[in-house]
């Protein structure tokens, strides 16, 4: 009987256990503040035209591992097309010196408002879909340090970015999610020698040599 009991609650222990709701178990959500990935939506208007283009776009942003006062920083662009949300070629198509010109918004910094890449020159036939560059460099250079937030933004097309061709306006900038990135003063980076390092470094060897040299002149005067 008390073999039967024993079973009996280890059942009953490991039956409680398999009936537990699925958010019961441990399980984080929380994004990567140094990488960011989702959908964002575009509406998309060509030049001279009156239609617009709906386009969806998985973006990854990867946030600079360091960035500096008054170093020009990159911040990583890369984006794939969700399926039947293609961007195509205006009726006259796209000619071979056309680029795609990528955005990021940045806020929180003051004179720091984006970041932009540009991508090798395409050429699209008519209604063929634009190819998007598997990765871009976004540049932009902050004169102040402080911490920015960084969330996708506009993409053109055309032979310059005060040109384009096409204009793609990001619709859903609200539901984005913002990452950050931290701007540090300018010259952290930099390292001042260490005792042990003076031993070997050049200018405290000359100096050194300086001061014996003084010696010896005072050794010989009369």
């Amino acid at each position: 009987m008390r073999i039967h009991a024993v079973v009996s609650v280890v059942f009953a222990g490991c039956l409680a256990l398999a009936s537990q709701p699925a958010h019961a178990a441990p399980f984080s959500t929380e994004r990567s503040l140094r990488v960011a990935a989702e959908v964002v939506e575009y509406e998309c208007t060509t030049d001279g035209a009156t239609e617009t283009q709906d386009v969806k776009i998985n973006v990854e942003l990867t946030m600079p591992d360091s960035a500096t006062a008054g170093q020009q920083m990159s911040i990583g662009w890369s984006g794939r097309y969700i399926d039947g949300s293609e961007l195509r070629a205006p009726a006259a198509g796209l000619p071979g010196s056309v680029k795609l010109y990528a955005y990021a918004a940045l806020t929180g910094i003051e004179g720091l408002t984006s970041a932009t890449g540009v991508s090798e020159p395409v050429s699209v036939a008519a209604g063929r879909t634009i190819p998007i560059p598997e990765t871009v460099s976004l540049k932009t250079t902050s004169s102040k340090a402080g911490t920015a937030r960084v969330r996708p933004a506009a993409i053109n097309i055309g032979a310059s970015p005060t040109t384009p061709l096409i204009e793609c306006e990001v619709r859903n900038a609200a539901a984005l999610t913002t990452y950050t990135l931290t701007v540090a003063e300018g010259g952290q980076t930099s390292t001042t020698p260490t005792p042990d390092d003076a031993t070997t470094s050049p200018k405290p060897t000359r100096t050194v040599t300086a001061t014996v040299t003084g010696r010896r002149f005072g050794r010989r005067r009369p």
